[in-house]
């Protein structure tokens, strides 16, 4: 895949070229093309905007001959050819254009509840949003004038390369938990998909588990039936010597973890600098979380990643735990708001 447009060339010679940032590219050689010894493969890259260039699984960087595939990932030459000119704010960029357009004509309809799915072009600000997002939600409901109707929300799915996840901080990891904190919002719902995501895609494909997730919520919240609909939520945390024990609420029957051991956790003392911990089921609700070299630890995170696809802490229901952190310590995104 190519981030955003190519064209590729073969010894000269012009092979193919598209325009589309998530869709892999698989070019045919003309008999003849390719000759003994040395051949050059080239590629001229346009990106549009935020990240470019080649991207995705490398093992699908190949050069197939019959029943020989040569690898091509590694390093590549490449220089940058030409700087384009700073383009002015793309229309879908400007401020109310989605609500006027998309919105607004809808407002006094009958509605049921609300879902709502955003993008991630707001990590960045990631802490505003602990505020903007009720404000989008009270003002929604003040529109249609129809009372707190059910509005349910799905939480920033995993993505990016699992390489570039750092324990040094994450806005990814604000944004959702500023969306998780929205949950103090009368009749909100919040669907985890965080374990349904793709490090390579922002678009995740599988939408259905998104849908049941959802559906879980409305089930029980607006229709009354007696169902588990979201996955384990931290309810208080204690240091206990070295360690520091979590309990749980909607553990259904209770913790499960999927593979042979916990993954996702962390830990820090009063240096604020976070750990890989050691993390253990110690009960129906419970877990223990520690790191030999943290001997009095004073805050634990769970997912603080940009990609937590690793997260494997569910209930017995298969619904797994949102992201959290246990500190209150400074954020990445303190402060920063909206702007060109």
């Amino acid at each position: 895949m190519i981030d955003d447009c190519d064209e590729t060339y073969v010894n000269g010679q012009k092979v193919g070229g598209q325009c589309a940032w998530d869709t892999p590219r698989r070019y045919d050689l003309a008999p003849g093309l390719l000759i003994p010894g040395r051949n050059v493969i080239a590629v001229r890259v346009t990106d549009n905007g935020g990240g470019g260039g080649f991207h995705g699984d490398a093992a699908s960087m190949k050069l197939i001959l019959g029943q020989e595939v040569l690898r091509l990932a590694g390093p590549w030459k490449a220089r940058i050819e030409a700087p384009m000119e700073k383009a002015a704010p793309h229309v879908n960029d400007l401020p109310s254009l989605a609500f006027n357009a998309m919105l607004n004509p809808l407002v006094g309809f009958g509605v049921r509840g609300a879902l709502w799915y955003q993008g991630e072009s707001n990590v960045s600000r990631a802490a505003q949003y602990e505020s903007s997002f009720p404000l989008l939600i009270a003002d929604t409901r003040k529109r249609w004038g129809q009372g707190d109707f059910p509005f349910l929300y799905v939480q920033l799915a995993a993505f990016l390369p699992l390489e570039k996840n750092t324990l040094a901080g994450s806005t990814w990891a604000e944004l959702r938990e500023a969306q998780r904190k929205t949950l103090a919002v009368r009749n909100t719902g919040m669907a985890v998909a965080t374990d349904i995501g793709d490090a390579f895609d922002i678009h995740p494909r599988n939408k259905r588990e998104v849908g049941l997730r959802l559906a879980r919520i409305a089930l029980k919240d607006s229709y009354g039936r007696r169902l588990q609909a979201s996955g384990p939520a931290l309810i208080n945390t204690r240091r206990v010597g070295n360690q520091m024990e979590l309990r749980f609420s909607n553990v259904a029957q209770g913790l499960l973890v999927k593979g042979d051991r916990l993954q996702g956790f962390a830990i820090a003392d009063s240096a604020r600098q976070f750990r890989p911990a050691e993390a253990r089921v110690a009960g129906r609700d419970t877990i223990v979380v520690s790191n030999a070299d943290v001997k009095r630890p004073r805050a634990v995170r769970f997912g603080w990643v940009d990609n937590p696809q690793e997260n494997n802490l569910f209930n017995s229901e298969g619904l797994p735990a949102s992201p959290f952190r246990t500190d209150r310590w400074p954020r990445l995104t303190d402060g920063k708001v909206y702007g060109f």
